[in-house]
């Protein structure tokens, strides 16, 4: 995750050809999206094989960002409910909403929209042309980061388990 996380800086700073895209998680129909991150392409390049290119990635990160698909996206739910990934072009955000973003410590405070009209990623396929290095995925918060509290509580009770105190 590091490598694709610096490749999207990389990316995005170094070359001002190339394209962004938000990424998102959401039914085929792209009803109920929730968001995921933003992927970056080289100049020239597809975003969707982009996102076809780091599809394990971004679907590990949708299992930190939202824990409840966890079952769907394991194939483990009962019933038919199948998600896709889907991207959109940017939102733009005011100096007012960017704000709000840094106070609030993350980039997409819930229930913000996607940036534009959903494109369902589908079966597109990575072309052998399009390597790691021309692509990146940012996403918008830390996966583990929105673990981090159920680690410290299972710590915790492993902590009081084998009898060991924090205080002597």
């Amino acid at each position: 995750m590091d490598r694709q996380w610096d490749n999207y800086f990389a990316l995005t700073e170094e070359d001002a050809a190339a394209v962004t895209k938000e990424v998102w998680i959401a039914t085929p129909g792209g009803e109920r999206p929730l968001p995921l991150g933003f992927a970056a392409c080289r100049a020239g390049g597809d975003v969707a094989e982009a996102v076809a290119l780091q599809k394990a990635l971004i679907l590990w990160c949708a299992e930190g960002l939202h824990p409840k698909l966890a079952p769907f996206l394991r194939g483990k739910a009962k019933g038919e409910v199948a998600l896709e990934l889907a991207f959109c072009d940017v939102a733009v955000v005011s100096d007012e909403e960017r704000e709000q973003e840094l106070a609030a410590g993350e980039a997409a405070p819930e229930g913000k929209p996607p940036g534009g009209p959903l494109t369902m990623l589908g079966t597109v396929k990575p072309p052998p042309s399009l390597g790691a290095k021309d692509v990146g995925f940012m996403p918008f918060k830390s996966p583990i980061q929105a673990n981090q509290a159920s680690v410290k509580q299972s710590a915790a009770k492993r902590e009081m388990s084998s009898g060991k105190s924090k205080k002597r």
